[in-house]
């Protein structure tokens, strides 16, 4: 996948502003108590955040969810 300047510019919601928000501040946790484990969490939060990927980002259409084949055999 691209990552484009028009996909970081755009489209800012409550969701990735709290994203990059949370990811910030838990990488700065993480390196003043040198957690490596906590660092790359941030580091992942914030990626998806500023990027505006994963699944509630809408980058799969939003069909990230499941949806169960219907088994039935139609007549």
């Amino acid at each position: 996948m691209k990552i484009t300047k028009e996909q970081i510019t755009t489209g800012w919601s409550l969701r990735r502003v709290l994203s990059v928000l949370f990811g910030a501040i838990i990488i700065y946790k993480a390196a003043v108590t040198q957690e490596v484990v906590s660092a790359i969490f941030g580091v992942v939060l914030l990626a998806m955040g500023i990027f505006n990927i994963g699944c509630a980002s809408g980058c799969c259409g939003g069909n990230c969810s499941y949806t169960p084949l219907d088994n039935k055999v139609k007549k």
